[in-house]
């Protein structure tokens, strides 16, 4: 359920939450790939302005992984997505996947045959740095004692090393390799030589997101493009069909409504806003059903591309962009539990199954009141630029509908978050936020009010310091600031 939480919030703060892409970030994707994601944070304050921050969080969680601190294994994997979101969140990445097969034996259970991943992060500094903290990640605490670690060729000219040990699988081999402004790691053996040789073997139809890219019409506002994340289904449901039959994986496809989908894609863009106003995200969201024809994409705005007519009365953040999404409370609310369920192991799934059920008879009055009591828009920026750029972290503003107290919708929020209760904390500035690992070097999500005579409204974000600033900005604006 925690790491249900800090997924979630992530998601949300993207989703509601060089200056452009780079043709090559998003065009270089060898055909047959089964899933990536590309993002460009040239141009938010966070990859500009936060180095000497970014720098010790990223030193702070190495050791953190590589001492054994950061405790049992949820709080483990929690660190390593942090350090890696945060060391490659700072330059234009691309992260795929190439290959995944997985057995379907008539008894037993299945075996991972094949994983091929690929990072390649666009960084022109020394990856001295990038290597520890990929090392980090896939090694932990490996001294190399144990491993061989040797070089090889790539195709293209390229020289790379490989660590594996002689108790580990084909799939769990590490490859990494620098070159002029990039630097790539791979995990699974062969992975490295399929990324740079850009094509494969496999059947599966090659470029499914070019033609999500065309219905999106992102062919024709290409230079604001910044992130692109796709997803083949029918390929995973190729080499991997016992995922799609039972566990986690397809009660997940279930919850987010993607059981029939054949594929998936989501697409971002910089809106520039007026003279001297921050610029807009807008998120698109494609996918094409297996019940339909191929080349029928369904696209879903999910973002604004301006301030709506109806915005909230503190006016648009000044930070180096500007989200706004219509709030959908229940509907969201309602999905977060289904992938909570969806997400256990299915030994649990019954437990939680019954844990949720039991939260919503006893919050459901509290439930309606509080979404009752939020506005039906949610502004997101970077206000204040977040330690480290990390997608997804992000500041989050609601106003608060006229007749309520933010007190008020704060008390109900706590109680509707008791069963983390022990994981709560709250500071003299009455911020709260969760500290989800033992180090506490993530204090994440944060959350807070804000009263003042023009309005009340709640704050959110990657940590207590997006509370504390955002109360800070709105206090300065002057009485006609929610009229921008």
């Amino acid at each position: 359920m925690n790491r249900l939480l800090i997924a979630s919030f992530a998601v949300a703060s993207t989703l509601i939450g060089s200056t452009i892409a780079r043709a090559e970030i998003i065009e270089d994707i060898p055909e047959g790939t089964i899933a990536y994601w590309s993002f460009d944070p040239g141009r938010f304050q966070s990859a500009i302005d936060a180095q000497a921050g970014r720098d010790a969080l990223l030193g702070l969680l190495r050791v953190a992984l590589v001492s054994g601190a950061a405790g049992d294994e949820d709080e483990t994997a929690l660190l390593q997505i942090a350090l890696a979101a945060a060391e490659a969140g700072a330059w234009p990445h691309t992260l795929a996947l190439l290959d995944l097969r997985i057995s379907d034996p008539e008894t037993g259970p299945p075996e991972l045959q094949a994983l091929q991943v690929v990072l390649e992060v666009k960084s022109p500094e020394d990856h001295g740095q990038l290597l520890r903290s990929m090392q980090a990640i896939l090694l932990g605490d490996d001294d190399g004692a144990e491993g061989a670690q040797e070089a090889f060729d790539l195709p293209g000219g390229h020289r790379a090393v490989r660590y594996t040990r002689p108790d580990w699988p084909a799939w769990r081999e590490v490859s990494w390799t620098s070159r002029q402004g990039a630097f790539v790691v791979g995990l699974g053996r062969g992975a490295l030589s399929r990324w740079f040789s850009g094509h494969s073997d496999a059947a599966a139809s090659p470029g499914r997101w070019l033609v999500h890219r065309d219905e999106a019409g992102i062919g024709l506002r290409r230079n604001g493009l910044f992130l692109e994340g796709f997803v083949d289904l029918n390929r995973v449901r190729r080499d991997a069909p016992r995922l799609f039959l039972e566990g986690q994986f397809a009660r997940a496809l279930d919850a987010l409504d993607l059981a029939n989908a054949r594929d998936a894609m989501l697409h971002a863009q910089w809106i520039e806003g007026e003279q001297g106003a921050a610029p807009y995200l807008e998120f698109t969201r494609s996918w094409s059903a297996r019940s339909e024809l191929p080349d029928l994409v369904h696209v879903v705005a999910l973002t604004e591309a301006q301030w709506p007519e109806t915005g909230p009365w503190f006016g648009a953040p000044p930070g180096s962009y500007v989200i706004v999404m219509r709030a959908e409370w229940m509907t969201w609310i309602d999905r977060w539990l289904r992938v909570a369920i969806a997400v256990a192991p299915d030994d649990r799934v019954a437990l939680r199954t019954r844990a949720i059920d039991n939260w919503r008879k006893r919050h459901r009055r509290r439930l309606r009141n509080l979404t009752r009591s939020l506005g039906q828009w949610i502004v997101i920026s970077d206000v204040p630029p977040p330690l480290a750029p990390i997608p997804g972290a992000a500041s989050v503003f609601v106003d608060i509908r006229k007749g309520v107290r933010a007190e008020t919708a704060l008390g109900m929020i706590q109680s509707l978050l008791s069963p983390f209760a022990e994981e709560i904390r709250r500071d003299s500035g009455d911020v709260w936020w969760l500290q989800l690992e033992p180090t506490g070097l993530l204090r994440s999500p944060a959350w807070g009010g804000v009263s003042e005579a023009r309005g009340e409204a709640l704050i959110a974000g990657w940590g207590p310091p997006c509370v504390h600033e955002g109360r800070s900005w709105i206090g300065r604006q002057s009485p006609n600031a929610g009229d921008e």
